[in-house]
């Protein structure tokens, strides 16, 4: 009897000691899944998080590119691409950029001015702005000719920009013409600024 219970001893130790055997590489495989996801999820946790800042930098650049948009749709004639770009950057100043709206010129050498072309006459305007000191600052250092023509009318607009004024980088000139016989006349004159340190009573700061 004593050899039997030790025999049936030794048959359930080495069941044991198989059975134990063949569940560590089990637990060790569970261990290692249990892992792989944590990880996985980890890492699914940061493309989260990615994505999110991601979206928030594509909304900011959409923000952008319709700030500078919107008002070229608005009046193409006479959009101005270096205010819009301004405006986008960080200013110094309290005021943010901003441009005054269109003021009649009632005197001005040019207004009634007559040419053969309604580009011709602002080729001339422009020549005289490149020539000449423009409001008490260096000319100006790109001129932007823009024409736009219905039968016997027409819209022209010169963009003038790098003046070197720190609230003034910037002005524009419209004119309305009109086919006289064979000549083409500036009926209308008008002039907006576009001002550095912001705008106050349609003036720059």
């Amino acid at each position: 009897m004593a050899k039997k219970a030790v025999v049936a001893s030794l048959v359930v130790f080495v069941l044991l000691v198989v059975g134990s055997a063949c569940a560590n590489p089990a637990n060790e495989r569970i261990a290692e899944l249990e892992a792989q996801v944590e990880q996985l999820q980890g890492e699914n946790e940061q493309l989260e998080e990615r994505n999110t800042e991601l979206e928030e930098q594509t909304a900011e650049l959409e923000q952008q590119l319709a700030a500078i948009l919107e008002p070229r749709q608005a009046d193409p004639v006479a959009w101005q691409p270096h205010m819009a770009l301004l405006q986008l950057q960080d200013t110094p100043f309290p005021s943010q950029p901003g441009t005054t709206d269109w003021e009649a010129l009632t005197e001005h050498p040019f207004l009634g001015h007559t040419g053969a072309s309604p580009g011709e006459v602002l080729a001339e305007f422009a020549e005289a702005t490149a020539t000449r000191e423009d409001f008490g600052v260096e000319v100006p250092g790109e001129l932007i000719l823009r024409l736009k023509r219905q039968n016997d009318t027409a819209t022209g607009v010169i963009l003038q920009w790098g003046l070197l004024d720190d609230s003034l980088p910037g002005v524009d000139n419209r004119f309305q013409l009109r086919r006289a016989g064979a000549e083409w006349v500036s009926d209308k004159l008008e002039a907006r600024y576009h001002c550095r340190r912001g705008v106050a009573q349609n003036r720059c700061k």
